[in-house]
């Protein structure tokens, strides 16, 4: 006998994300329907749609386009660059369902970050952009080519986190139905140096921690992030050449750099394996895309292809990688869309025990090595918390119930333990 209840509460910005704006005039709908866009865009795009996939504003970071591919009113002459790693990122005002932040950068740490204000019940609810247009959040210095986005687990506060350029500061932007607040500040990492302007920021999908890469000077970085208060602290450092972006597959985190590699860290063990590449002896890998299909998808560079991890969740190379899953009617190019959706987890792992003379010793299966959950047991015992747990069990067979607290995630899962002296039980009902 097995039960299993799985409650998700999506910690990342929007639940759906269903196209893609992106390329030489690209749309793409996931896997694989193609269609016009209005961008013509060598890297950074946004899009975000509602639940129901109709688009309701995609940008290129210098014009934003309603869901008929036409520039907004007063939607044009925006802050963003052609060649700007996270040109846009658009994102929903928390608890406010018709008004829109669009934040754009420009290029080479040659600018500050700016937003613009959306209300779409205007120009007969296509949107418009209002007069709270190109708005500077940070008029004394520049800022890097990344921003990115999370939302806590009571959805109330969207962060927006960018980094200076030329510095350790990061500087996560609190919005909420309220406005946008002052930045936290945070030193962490690498300087970065003049070289250091280019690549992606990349959030783990649980949003509480996140991987920069350091383009120019062939690094990249993971950092914690903690939802409640926008602290950013350092954690690791890898050299990988040419990377541009990444994405986390739980403790997996899978780059993808200019000489069309793609490489993939176990952050737990710090091993760096190389699992793939494009067959073109010229080729470039730009931004991936988690999926909700569970499956990561890269835009090619100057190139057609769409690429795909198949199972990222796998280590080394039976994570299959394909450099040619799909052919857009447009090159590719850098910028397949900035955030990456949610996605529903694979089930809790069975858990394991052992019995003997009234005692039985459980012992759950963590997701991956960082996760920041709770475990809790309950059954005929009573309950009991923590990852490993010795509890007293009369003979027989008796229902446990597991439950795994991960922040904005419950699961719970429920079997059958039994208890004989002496003996070495096996998990039933499976």
């Amino acid at each position: 006998m097995k039960t299993l209840l799985l409650l998700l509460l999506p910690c990342l910005l929007q639940a759906q994300n269903q196209n893609w704006m992106h390329g030489r005039n690209v749309r793409t709908t996931p896997p694989t329907t193609f269609g016009f866009s209005s961008v013509n865009q060598i890297e950074g795009t946004s899009c975000l749609s509602n639940s129901a996939g109709t688009i309701l504003c995609y940008s290129d970071g210098l014009n934003a386009y309603d869901r008929n591919n036409n520039i907004m009113p007063n939607g044009a002459m925006l802050t963003g660059s052609n060649s700007t790693t996270q040109s846009a990122l658009i994102v929903q005002q928390p608890n406010t369902p018709n008004r829109l932040y669009l934040f754009t950068l420009g290029q080479m740490g040659t600018a500050p970050l700016y937003y613009s204000i959306i209300d779409m019940t205007l120009n007969g609810g296509f949107g418009a952009v209002t007069a709270a247009k190109n708005v500077v959040l940070n008029a004394a210095f520049n800022m890097r080519e990344s921003v990115s986005a999370v939302t806590t687990c009571s959805q109330d506060t969207t962060w927006i986190v960018t980094k200076r350029f030329q510095s350790t500061n990061f500087y996560a932007y609190p919005l909420t139905s309220a406005g946008l607040g002052a930045a936290v500040i945070s030193s962490a990492g690498l300087n970065g140096g003049a070289n250091g302007s280019q690549g992606t920021l990349a959030f783990h999908l649980d949003g509480n921690r996140f991987a920069v890469c350091y383009y120019g000077i062939n690094q990249i970085e993971t950092y914690g992030f903690n939802k409640s208060t926008g602290i950013v602290t350092f954690q690791n450092n890898y050299a990988v050449n040419g990377v541009y972006d990444s994405k986390f597959a739980e403790n997996l985190l899978y780059t993808f750099s200019n000489n069309g590699q793609v490489r993939q860290i176990n952050v737990c063990t710090g091993t760096i394996t190389l699992v793939g590449s494009t067959p073109q002896t010229v080729a470039s890998l730009g931004t991936g895309f988690y999926a909700d299909d569970g499956r990561i998808y890269i835009s090619r560079g100057n190139n057609t292809d769409i690429a795909r991890i198949n199972n990222p969740l796998v280590a080394g190379v039976g994570c299959g990688f394909n450099p040619t899953f799909a052919i857009a009617p447009g090159n590719t190019m850098f910028g397949l869309q900035n955030i990456s959706m949610p996605y529903t987890r694979p089930a809790m792992a069975a858990f394991t025990y052992t019995s003997s003379c009234g005692l039985a010793s459980l012992a759950a299966i963590p997701r991956n090595c960082f996760e920041p959950c709770q475990y809790r047991w309950t059954g005929a015992f009573g309950s009991a918390v923590g990852l490993n747990v010795t509890v007293n069990l009369p003979n027989g067979t008796h229902n446990v119930t597991l439950e795994r607290i991960c922040d904005c995630e419950t699961t719970s899962r429920i079997q059958n333990v039994t208890v004989s002296g002496g003996l070495l039980a096996a998990v039933l009902g499976f």
